[in-house]
């Protein structure tokens, strides 16, 4: 990962947002509406449902009408292998894989799969125009980046109980 792959996954402009709550809580319906509030065309998805407030709410990746030039993932490591071979096979080459979305196999996959991917950081806190505990979460984060597993997991906390 570095702030190259970063930049150019921030300059995309279709991108698939995957593990997005039916019920309207949680990272993945936030993270949609944020990046919708950015500018971004985005995409939602959730294999188990088919509406979601502000557009549809795709059951994959492949049943997207657009060309996608980016997925972000907020599911478990064990679903997003299975995310990131739908995108392998749709040619998507850049991924997002959320905090908590990761892991070493997941990792290995991207890269022998020669996949641009980021791991360990949160898309939101790269966004512009952003809430206050956002514009925190990066301040803190840029100034302790060397404890980054344990402010990841107090971030992922907060998220939770919002």
């Amino acid at each position: 990962m570095s702030s190259k792959t970063i930049e150019e996954i921030l300059n995309c402009r279709n991108i698939a947002v995957v593990g997005v709550s039916r019920n309207q809580k949680g990272f993945g319906f936030t993270a949609v509406k944020l990046l919708r509030n950015a500018g971004y065309n985005v995409y939602a998805v959730n294999k188990n449902s088919i509406t979601e407030s502000g557009g549809n709410l795709f059951l994959k990746l492949s049943e997207i009408p657009v060309a996608l030039d980016a997925i972000i993932t907020t599911v478990l490591p064990t679903e997003t292998i299975n995310v990131l071979n739908d995108a392998v096979r749709l040619g998507i080459k850049k991924v997002w894989l959320q905090p908590g979305s990761d892991s070493k196999g997941v990792k290995d996959f991207c890269e022998t799969n020669n996949l641009q991917f980021v791991s360990g950081e949160c898309i939101i806190m790269y966004l512009k125009n952003i809430g206050f505990i956002h514009r925190a979460h990066k301040w803190i984060h840029d100034r302790f980046e060397h404890r980054r597993t344990a402010i990841s997991k107090l971030v992922i906390l907060s998220y939770l109980l919002l």
